[in-house]
């Protein structure tokens, strides 16, 4: 997660990205900001943007733990790859993701960070499209679980994928803790590609903040994905 955060805190982000983006992106945690006064995105840019790096390079416990888990997800889809994935995605849809006025600017050299936290904040379900793929394209082992039934027909309709998460966060509720999980469903070349992205089992760590020994919770997320054969 640190390291992800430092992507933000790097002066050649900050010195060309958007700061109607950046102020977009930080508005809903405002409440909960230490270290950065988002009136400061009324003044002059070249006061914006100092501020902006002095908040990323800053202390962690500074930044609320919505925000990090925001900077977590924009920073997995912000490198060549992710650019890559995101790109595709936008075909499918009919999505540019160029974004000057006149469509001059060649879309392979955008900084792939810069065009994440568009999609993020612009295009959520193009993203999480991505963010989808991206998980189901890099796991390191799998696993093989057959149900009841064989040779059932795959039905991808919103009231099947809203009943198929209906219970699994019944399942996770019971297994994890915790209750948080979200389905992507595509349809690739005849197979229905399942993402589940779900909560993982709490944990809890020791840290010196402020001189003082604190304990901390952590939830961290993760993501599964299976293909089903369709019928």
């Amino acid at each position: 997660m640190a390291r992800n955060r430092k992507k933000f805190a790097n002066q050649r982000f900050i010195r060309t990205i958007d700061l109607a983006l950046m102020r977009r992106l930080l508005d809903p945690h405002q409440a909960t900001l230490r270290g950065l006064d988002m009136a400061v995105f009324d003044a002059d840019p070249a006061i914006v943007r100092p501020a902006l790096y002095a908040f990323f390079s800053g202390p962690e416990e500074h930044h609320p733990e919505g925000l990090v888990t925001d900077l977590h997800r924009i920073a997995e889809l912000g490198d060549a790859n992710g650019l890559r994935l995101l790109m595709e995605q936008a075909r499918r849809r009919g999505v540019r993701i160029i974004d000057d006025e006149d469509g001059a600017k060649d879309e392979g050299r955008e900084d792939p960070k810069h065009v994440a936290l568009r999609m993020f904040l612009d295009e959520r379900e193009l993203f999480d499209a991505a963010a989808d793929t991206l998980s189901y394209t890099t796991l390191s082992s799998y696993s093989e679980f057959a149900g009841v039934d064989e040779g059932v027909e795959v039905e991808m309709t919103d009231a099947t994928c809203a009943a198929f998460q209906a219970q699994a966060e019944i399942l996770l509720l019971e297994e994890l803790r915790g209750g948080y999980c979200r389905v992507g469903w595509y349809d690739d070349d005849g197979e229905a590609n399942v993402v589940l992205t779900h909560g993982a089992i709490l944990k809890t760590t020791e840290v010196i903040e402020e001189g003082e020994d604190r304990v901390i919770r952590l939830d961290w997320g993760r993501a599964g994905s299976c293909s089903v054969m369709r019928g």
